[in-house]
């Protein structure tokens, strides 16, 4: 048996989402053998870092390349190297990264979805993904005809209360990611601004940690960092192989909203539309008609379809197919349920009306979505 090719993997592992990497990174060389993973922590020093990498103990390196000089010396290497970091691109580096601008857009479909028309964003302009991440929320908003408020989380304090102050409530306020999540919600609270009520927060990143370290928990959009790092380690192998695929960079779309009580308080007060969305929240997995709902809400079907359109502008058809499709694309992240099985536990009749539905409603296919988003086979 040939020696292993020695792969040396930098990382901060006290990031959730970097521990999913890892995990999809092992789950691929776990099955093959020849691939051998030395993990390296970020957090030490990049001068004890490069000399661990020119040590030459390593045949191929997978780091995020945003940290120069340590970037250019991998570089000077010639080693086989997959950033996981959409900076590299601009390098010419393979790179395996999620698409910032379209989190920023998911973020932004979320609140227009919540009825929010004052919204807003708190970042740090310094790092990229975070530039990317307003992007595509501004984009999305504007082509709303509204406008957001944004603001540096990390200016000096009275700058950044005196504009927390301003927000219009209710605000809907997106945060590039978990960790500045939670420090606005402990900033604004200690304003005596209320969460959700006032402002409803929106982080990134779902780490589960940091999400659960405020109340109320933050809702957050997930990453399909499991994927990523199979990918990234599948394309080292490719490069090793001297394979020309393994130079082919993939940039994924996040995979969800993650809805905890950050913001949950609905801002509709008709009881009778909360009445009827919760029952339609806690059926999405049963085939419900419109008649089912209007019999729950105690309210004629004429009348309650005026208050969807009149505070939802959609239809009771549509919000029960959305949340349909919502309880679809969290199955579709398990590949062991099969597509005819997603259907029926998401409230469709036939596998038929499900696929239809479902690429109305994301512009995929349910076996699309599902092999853009899982590791279906390490072969």
């Amino acid at each position: 048996m040939s020696s292993p090719f020695h792969i040396g993997l930098f990382i901060a592992e006290n990031i959730e989402r970097s521990r999913d990497f890892l995990f999809g990174a092992y789950r691929y060389a776990g099955s093959h053998r020849h691939l051998q993973v030395h993990r390296v922590s970020r957090l030490s020093k990049k001068e004890d870092q490069w000399d661990l990498i020119k040590s030459g103990k390593f045949d191929a390196v997978i780091y995020p390349m945003v940290d120069p000089p340590l970037s250019s010396w991998i570089l000077e290497t010639g080693l086989p190297c997959i950033s996981y970091h959409r900076n590299a691109e601009a390098e010419g580096i393979t790179s395996v990264c999620v698409d910032d601008v379209e989190v920023g857009r998911m973020a932004a479909e979320y609140f227009l979805r919540l009825r929010f028309r004052s919204l807003a964003f708190a970042g740090t302009s310094q790092v990229q993904y975070s530039r990317r991440r307003v992007q595509g929320f501004r984009e999305r908003i504007e082509s709303e005809g509204l406008r957001i408020f944004e603001q540096e989380l990390y200016s000096p304090p009275s700058e950044r209360d005196a504009w927390f102050r301003s927000l219009p409530t209710p605000c809907g306020l997106y945060v590039s990611w978990d960790r500045d999540a939670a420090h606005a919600s402990r900033i604004l609270q200690g304003l005596g601004i209320r969460v959700p009520e006032d402002v409803a927060i929106l982080g990134t990143d779902n780490d589960r940690l940091e999400c659960q370290s405020v109340h109320p928990p933050l809702s957050t959009i997930e990453f399909p960092s499991e994927k990523l790092g199979f990918e990234a380690m599948r394309r080292i192998d490719l490069q090793l192989q001297k394979r020309p695929e393994g130079r082919e960079s993939l940039i994924l779309p996040p995979l969800r909203v993650v809805e905890r009580q950050s913001t949950r308080l609905s801002l509709i007060e008709n009881p009778f539309l909360q009445k009827a969305l919760r029952f339609i929240q806690e059926n999405n997995g049963n085939p419900i008609r419109v008649q089912d709902v209007c019999t729950h809400s105690g309210i004629n079907r004429r009348s309650l379809e005026t208050q969807f359109r009149t505070h939802l502008n959609r239809t009771i058809l549509e919000e029960i197919q959305h949340q349909h499709i919502q309880k679809a694309r969290d199955l579709l992240l398990n590949h062991e349920i099969p597509i005819k099985a997603v259907a029926s536990l998401s409230g469709f009749n036939s596998s038929s009306r499900f696929c239809k539905v479902f690429e109305q409603y994301t512009g995929t296919l349910p076996s699309v979505y599902r092999q853009q988003r899982t590791i279906l086979s390490p072969e």
